[in-house]
């Protein structure tokens, strides 16, 4: 098997295969497996004889050099204690975005890749409706994880081992370590899958299914990102149908199926569960969910405790006790300076990619706010639909950006 398809295939297993720990403390069996291909990478990157920066990577890579020199200079300025609690979560975040930059670009297979994430969208979608069946009518929970193997978090093994003697809603996690990293990535998948152009009905059938997976889940973040989704999928049709090609059937079909839609969901169970677990119920002071993804934002820029340097640069990356999102964690780890260089990204970003990528990049803000869609494993996941794949506006705009550039060096 060629490098590149390989690559691409690790990729979209990454966020299954880094819930494995090794011998090593700190390195997950993903961590491990990219680094052994890494010399295979580079060497296949030196034989492409391309550049190794392409101009819609450049914003990242700004980042990429202010967390270096942020880093550097922090560890010149304290004790070693900072250099040993800070030292390998660093290490791993830049490893990822040097992933990204640098390699990616020539290797990853976007296809491919899209094809391999429909696949285990929809085989760990299949999975936790089996396991939801299991629990309901057998009262037994089966692991999405391989027995035997050691994991990386403690409390995944404590959820597996202790899941049966609790009295809470249970909440099955398919292939991943929460119901919330199920519903990011299949997320990305529905995406991807609602607008690319489709020539039949029974084409959907993919992306349906996992909008009930992410439904059933009873993850706040699968049922938000699935309303988003399906919401601007539904608006950009609607804007961009022409008038004089509307099919009657079509017409029908929407008129009936949407009430018809609008009922199920309203009276089934998924509905109160959501808003118990998001609005608190009938306190409306805020549920499970929204407490704890929201719960610590006022604290996490707070900055009465923090002196002028922390403000504007942050504090590295700190072991945070309590869970913050990764909004307010980008600030706490790189300050104002690194929050706003990284809301540049985002809104180049935005500018330069095709429309679904556009989707992904509004679900990974919204992720951000509530959840963690750029650290770990994320960062390589989201930013691969993001960043990559030659799509009309992309050329486009990298074009005339190096015109530009030819015309100032020029002059």
């Amino acid at each position: 098997m060629r490098i590149n398809k390989l690559f691409t295939i690790f990729l979209m297993f990454f966020q299954l295969l880094i819930l494995y720990a090794t011998p090593i403390p700190g390195l997950s069996v993903a961590d491990i497996l990219l680094i052994i291909m890494y010399p295979f990478l580079i060497l296949s990157v030196i034989r492409k004889n391309e550049t190794l920066i392409k101009v819609r990577y450049f914003p990242l890579m700004i980042f990429f050099v202010y967390i270096i020199m942020q880093y550097l200079f922090i560890c010149f300025i304290k004790d070693t204690s900072f250099l040993n609690e800070t030292f390998m979560r660093t290490i791993r975040f830049l490893f990822y975005l040097f992933t990204v930059i640098f390699i990616a670009p020539q290797i990853y297979d976007v296809k491919l890749g899209m094809r391999v994430l429909k696949y285990i969208s929809l085989v760990s979608t299949f999975f936790l409706f089996f396991q939801i069946l299991v629990v309901k009518f057998m009262g037994v929970y089966i692991p999405g994880t391989v027995p035997g193997l050691p994991l990386m978090r403690v409390e995944l093994e404590e959820f597996n081992q202790y899941i049966m003697q609790a009295t809470y809603l249970i909440r099955p996690r398919s292939l991943f370590a929460e119901p919330a990293h199920y519903a990011s990535y299949v997320a990305c998948f529905l995406v991807l899958g609602l607008f690319t152009k489709k020539n039949k009905k029974r084409e959907y059938i993919p992306e349906l299914i996992v909008t009930i997976g992410l439904v059933t889940s009873n993850s706040a973040t699968g049922m938000i990102a699935a309303g988003v989704i399906w919401s601007s999928w539904g608006i950009h049709k609607i804007l961009s149908v022409n008038l004089n090609k509307i099919n009657l059937g079509m017409l029908l079909s929407t008129t009936i199926l949407t009430p018809i839609l609008f009922i199920c969901v309203i009276s089934s169970s998924y509905l109160p569960i959501f808003i118990e677990r998001v609005f608190g119920g009938a306190q409306g002071f805020g549920g499970s969910a929204l407490i704890g993804r929201m719960g610590n934002f006022g604290e996490a820029f707070s900055v009465g405790n923090l002196s002028v340097f922390e403000i504007l640069f942050g504090r590295g990356m700190i072991d945070i006790i309590d869970y913050i999102p990764a909004v307010p964690t980008l600030f706490l780890y790189y300050g104002l300076v690194g929050l706003s260089l990284f809301l540049m990204i985002l809104l180049v970003t935005f500018y330069i990619v095709e429309l679904r990528a556009k989707i992904i990049l509004i679900l990974v803000f919204i992720l951000s706010l509530g959840g963690d869609a750029i650290f770990g494993p994320n960062c390589l996941f989201f930013f691969l639909f993001l960043m990559n794949g030659n799509n009309e506006r992309s050329i486009k705009v990298i074009n005339e950006i190096n015109k530009k550039t030819i015309n100032l060096g020029g002059e």
